[in-house]
Order: structure tokens, then sequence, then C-alpha cells
């Protein structure tokens, strides 16, 4: 069985450290990464999680769901939200990925969720943003 769940994730982080997505200025996490500090990322950061929801053919292919979590200050309200998301769906939206031989990470279409303050921290505004996903392994079919 292909290590599927490994070469998904690191084409995932190799999109957030790509000199492209570096020279947004967006702090970028691992949802274990708890203790996001808004004041060294300009007001506003992102924290993921991958979901795998379903195994393809012989356990060498799966798909599921990427969450982001946004997070920016509350004063500056519904556009920096969506300036965020613009910014993912460049990097993320209909794109495929492979930093492995015979391996490809395709991305699906994205959906915004609603804005509340963030529970630990009212200074906060806090988004869900969520895209789906399809790995597969060709090389091992």
């Amino acid at each position: 069985m292909a290590d599927k769940y490994r070469s998904f994730q690191e084409d995932l982080f190799s999109i957030f450290a790509s000199a492209g997505w570096q020279a947004e200025g967006i702090a970028t996490y691992p949802r274990e990464f708890t203790n996001i500090r808004l004041d060294s990322t300009q007001g506003r950061a992102i924290r993921f999680s991958i979901i795998f929801s379903n195994e393809g053919v012989n356990g060498n292919s799966s798909s599921g769901i990427v969450q982001f979590e946004i997070f920016t200050m509350l004063e500056d309200g519904p556009s920096a939200i969506s300036a965020i998301a613009d910014k993912l769906d460049s990097f993320l939206a209909r794109k495929s990925i492979s930093t492995y031989t015979n391996t490809c990470s395709q991305f699906f279409t994205s959906a915004l969720g609603l804005s509340q303050p963030d529970p630990n921290n009212s200074a906060l505004l806090k988004t869900i943003y969520s895209i789906g996903f399809q790995y597969t392994n060709t090389g091992a079919l």
C-alpha cells in the first residue's frame, strides 16, 4: 500500500512552503498549532486540518476535505476574510500538484462559511474555508 496520507500531506505542505505562498505573508499552520500569535502575522493567520473520508482502489487513492480556519482581526471586517479565501483559491482551487513520481493531488472547488468571533479571543474573527481533494498514486494501481 502506498503512503497516501503522508504523500498528500507533503503535497499540501509544499504549497504553503512555496515562495509564492510565503510572499503572501499569511502565517499558515497545521491544526495542531493551537497558539497562533496574530501580532507577528500582520493580523491574519490560517490553521488547517486534513480530513480523509474515502479510500479508493486498492488503498492507493483517497479523497476528503482540507478545512482551514482563517483568523483576522475583528476590526478588519469581512473583506479581509474574502481576500484570504481568494488567495487560497488561487493556490488550490482546480489545481493539481505532485511531489512524488506517479502521484497526484487534485483540489476541487471551495466553500467559505460564515464568520464569527473566535471563542478564545474576541478580538479575532474566525471563518471556515474548505476544499475537496482527491489523491491518487497511479504507480501503485
